[in-house]
């Protein structure tokens, strides 16, 4: 086993990593999704549209709790130099920031008409420390390449809000029950962390200071355009439609995550490492584990695209009920966007690991400005489609730019072999739901999930029968086959 993973990235923690992180994921979201099939259906589109607006100005307001430092903190930290000074001024000016959001939310919460009447003000600002504080936990976790412990911290805090909105829902509190365990989720995180955390408060200069906001200046950059991205949508959707809009675009974007979690797994585990290899001037360890990482990334976002395609029609009104069914189209688009966010986090992460954290936020604000654009002129006349259309072609922008930019620093070489063969792979797989969607009417969840699990064995089979070795990798890697003990 031990000599498999090497093979795939030639680091063996980082299987192990993302061994931890995939299977934290798939917990998450197996609880999030039978969670949300309840939750949407009390509520309905309009009650979740409200939560996911939330969720949007949650989002673009922490821009400011962190301006690109705790990307800084990681890169510096995981180069092994002083890591307990460049934390403790990490944590410094996360603190500085966090008391001037805070301050200014306080100071302009008149001007958040809709929150202020639907009460959700003192959550947002309670969800916006709490977040910082997990955040900064989270950071050092990262950085110090414990990745797994953080992920478990992640697994917890996702349980409890998953518990409390769940309950609070059923209790009737709707809205103000969804941001409730949202914000009272981060606390069991915060605390393990607190356990765990092994570095620990030290004297710092200026420098240290210095450098980590020179760091931070470019990867604002990249931490704005991804913010704006995932959430400019949706916020224009809101603006130009309803709440109902915004909660089946955001149903549906949710539902298409699930196509990501090899990329999370995999990109998040080998950004400290490919950071200490070009520090130690490596760039060929770099290189071959990027020649794997990219398909292994893959392997998920392709197969779901290929079988959320074909069942477009039938997954959101089964799933979440008939309030979000006008989402079926966007699907589409949102389930090709997987595809090249699942490349861009491997390119991203490598792009900053290497020290080019100004090309990394250079491309993504290409693509946020992009998205921007293009919501303004097709969400009026198109709708949830339009977004789902700039979301597309946004993503295709801001993989291509990141492709350029790392090209000039290193060999970009994908395994093209085994890219072919989770293409191949999955092509058989639509096609056999196709039929089987042809055959048998799906009007039940049940049905839908039979479906769904033949795809899925059709799949990983015909992954076996084109290349038994990656394959193989692809299943040990993360934890589903066992196989020999390790050499």
């Amino acid at each position: 086993m031990k000599k498999a993973i090497e093979r795939v990235l030639s680091i063996d923690p980082i299987r192990r990593q993302s061994l931890i992180s995939f299977n934290s994921q798939i917990i998450i979201t197996a609880l999030g999704f039978l969670s949300t099939i309840y939750i949407a259906r009390v509520i309905g589109s309009d009650g979740y549209g409200a939560y996911a607006l939330f969720l949007s100005y949650f989002g673009i307001i922490t821009l400011f709790t962190d301006t690109g430092i705790t990307s800084a903190v990681v890169k510096k930290v995981s180069e092994g130099k002083e890591e307990n000074q460049y934390f403790s001024a990490y944590l410094s000016l996360k603190i500085i920031l966090l008391i001037c959001v805070v301050t200014a939310l306080y100071i302009t919460q008149d001007l958040f008409v809709d929150l202020n009447e639907s009460g959700l003000m003192p959550w947002l600002i309670a969800a916006i420390v709490l977040a910082s504080f997990w955040g900064m936990l989270a950071a050092g976790m990262q950085a110090t390449g414990n990745w797994g412990l953080r992920e478990i911290s992640n697994l917890l805090t996702s349980i409890l809000r998953i518990i409390i909105q769940v309950i609070a829902v059923f209790l009737g509190f709707s809205i103000s029950g969804m941001v409730g365990g949202f914000v009272f989720g981060y606390l069991a995180g915060i605390v393990m962390l607190l356990r765990h955390i092994p570095l620990r408060f030290a004297s710092f200069s200026r420098t240290h200071i210095k450098q980590l906001i020179i760091f931070a200046f470019f990867a604002a950059g990249a931490v704005v355009g991804a913010v704006l991205l995932n959430n400019t949508d949706r916020i224009m959707l809101g603006y130009f439609f309803t709440n109902s809009e915004v909660g089946v675009y955001a149903i549906a974007f949710q539902l298409t995550v699930i196509g990501n979690f090899a990329a999370t797994a995999i990109g998040s585990t080998i950004y400290p490492r490919f950071s200490r290899s070009a520090t130690e001037g490596n760039i060929g360890a770099i290189e071959n584990g990027l020649k794997k990482a990219i398909p292994f990334a893959l392997t998920l976002a392709l197969p779901m695209a290929a079988g959320g395609i074909v069942l477009h029609n039938e997954l959101l009104p089964i799933l979440y009920g008939n309030d979000f069914s006008s989402g079926s189209t966007v699907l589409i688009f949102l389930l090709i966007f997987q595809i090249f966010i699942c490349a861009n986090m491997i390119l991203g992460n490598t792009l900053t690991a290497i020290d080019r954290v100004k090309e990394t936020a250079l491309s993504t604000l290409i693509g946020a400005s992009l998205n921007i654009v293009l919501n303004i002129i097709l969400i009026p006349s198109m709708g949830l489609t339009g977004a789902g259309v700039a979301t597309v072609m946004a993503g295709a922008v801001i993989l291509g730019t990141r492709y350029l930019f790392l090209r000039q620093h290193i060999r970009v070489n994908v395994n093209v072999s085994m890219l072919t063969h989770i293409i191949v792979a999955s092509l058989l797989m639509g096609i056999v739901i196709a039929v089987l969607n042809a055959l048998i009417d799906i009007d039940s969840i049940i049905t839908l999930f039979a479906v769904v699990a033949v795809g899925a064995v059709i799949y990983l089979g015909s992954l076996y029968k084109l290349n038994a070795e990656f394959a193989g990798e692809i299943l040990g890697i993360f934890g589903i086959l066992r196989g020999k003990k390790s050499d």
